[in-house]
């Protein structure tokens, strides 16, 4: 899956999760401080839809705050999943 598909995804889903349109979105939007502000019921929805989509779980070790500062980190995670679940395949 190629990066701009996985931002596409996790801006609908964050705009489900926020309400927010998803025009209003951009690679360097934050999701916390100066930004979206996300509360922690809305995390805990677009870390779901994430899983699910993807099929994958985030490990523990992936809740750091460098992981959720703003959709790029967010989405280069998500990226990482999916490259090892490729290499995973011997693909």
């Amino acid at each position: 899956m190629d990066q701009n598909a996985v931002y596409v995804q996790v801006v609908a889903f964050l705009a489900e999760a926020t309400a927010a349109p998803e025009g209003g979105f951009r690679p360097d939007t934050r999701l916390f401080d100066e930004g979206l502000q996300l509360d922690s019921f809305a995390t805990v929805e677009l870390i779901s839809r994430i899983e699910e989509e993807y099929d994958f779980e985030f490990s523990d070790e992936d809740f750091i705050p460098e992981n959720f500062v703003d959709l790029s980190t967010i989405c280069a995670l998500v990226e990482t999943y999916l490259a090892r679940a490729i290499d995973n395949e011997g693909g």
